[in-house]
């Protein structure tokens, strides 16, 4: 006895399927995107007292650089050296 066998392939659909390993970056975005469900820290309790004016023998002598709060700069007309002041910081002048 002979007999023939017939087998015809049936192509499956294509896997449109990821791999599992990228899946674990997705899973960690969604996490760290939840909001903590802890509560604030209650405020410091702080102390708080009035202001008294006395008498202070204290020196205080300290170091620094002062700056101005505001500048400009300066430009003229005519070029020169200034030679003389000939008033008084504070005259008036007319």
């Amino acid at each position: 006895m002979s007999s023939t066998y017939s087998t015809t392939l049936v192509p499956k659909p294509p896997r449109n399927r990821r791999p599992r390993w990228t899946l674990i970056p997705a899973g960690m975005l969604l996490l760290g995107c939840q909001r903590s469900a802890l509560p604030p820290p209650p405020p410091p309790v702080v102390q708080v007292t009035a202001a008294v004016r006395t008498d202070s023998a204290r020196d205080l002598r300290l170091s620094g650089t002062i700056e101005a709060e505001r500048s400009i700069a300066l430009s003229f007309a005519v070029a020169g050296t200034v030679e003389a002041v000939l008033v008084q910081e504070g005259n008036e002048v007319g």
